[in-house]
């Protein structure tokens, strides 16, 4: 919406091309004198591609570079120019900072009670912007689920609580071990298992220190024990002369 990328759409916020180079440009420049371990996401280079190459590098851009765009470029960058352009008391400038103070608000650890009413009060402003003075097709479902927030927090606690974020690399890790194109429920169900196997002697033998590490060479197999294959519990001592003194060992090994 700002770079102008929907011609013949009003889309309120719109930037002209050299403006929103510049600030690019100032992204750039910035990115020499902030340590790459203060944000979550990227912050060198990646923003630098929204306004000067957004129709080929946009596509890049993870959840936690939109999140630190929005709590660091939007605020600043963004704003000095929307303010030069429109005014710094204009409907879209105001409706804009609405935006960003409500999505900080929302992803703090700690909300109280002012917290969320400032939630429900900004979002609110957002919202009454985007259906009055700007076109339908740009009111995306993500700014309709922006309303929500203020009761999801207020009934779940605040949003990093629970976050789904972390997930993503569990996911990245399964779906590179499912490699199974005849059966992919099985395949998937078995690496899910012999991964839970693992996890649970990890934190038994070694505590829960090491269950960050994932298996070395992409095998599953113990760590530290690369010969010992998992099999699945034995769930009877009756059926195999052999099972009861294994059971009986690693009830001694594990009390």
């Amino acid at each position: 919406m700002l770079s102008g990328e929907f011609p013949n759409v009003n889309s309120s916020f719109e930037l002209d091309n050299t403006t929103c180079k510049a600030i690019g440009g100032a992204i750039t420049k910035s990115t020499l004198n902030i340590p790459s371990s203060i944000f979550e996401g990227t912050f060198r280079g990646q923003y630098t591609c929204i306004f000067k190459n957004i129709s080929k590098k946009r596509g890049s851009m993870r959840s936690v570079d939109w999140i630190v765009f929005m709590q660091c470029v939007l605020p600043t960058l963004v704003f000095e120019q929307l303010a030069q352009e429109y005014g710094p008391d204009a409907l879209q400038v105001e409706a804009l900072m609405s935006y960003v103070i409500g999505c900080c608000l929302a992803l703090q650890w700690e909300i109280d009670q002012d917290d969320l009413i400032n939630i429900k009060k900004h979002f609110q402003n957002w919202h009454l912007h985007m259906k009055n003075e700007v076109d339908n097709n740009m009111y995306t479902i993500n700014f309709h689920l922006l309303r929500h927030i203020h009761g999801t927090v207020k009934a779940l606690s605040p949003l990093r609580a629970y976050s789904t974020k972390l997930t993503k690399r569990s996911i990245g890790f399964f779906k590179k071990h499912v490699k199974s194109q005849v059966s992919p429920r099985e395949n998937a169900g078995n690496v899910i298992k012999q991964q839970l196997l693992i996890r649970n002697f990890s934190r038994v033998y070694y505590g829960d220190d090491c269950l960050g590490e994932e298996p070395e060479k992409d095998e599953y197999t113990v760590p530290g024990y690369p010969h010992i294959e998992l099999w699945d519990p034995c769930l009877s001592t009756t059926d195999n002369t052999m099972l009861a003194p294994l059971r009986t060992y690693w009830d001694s090994f594990f009390h």
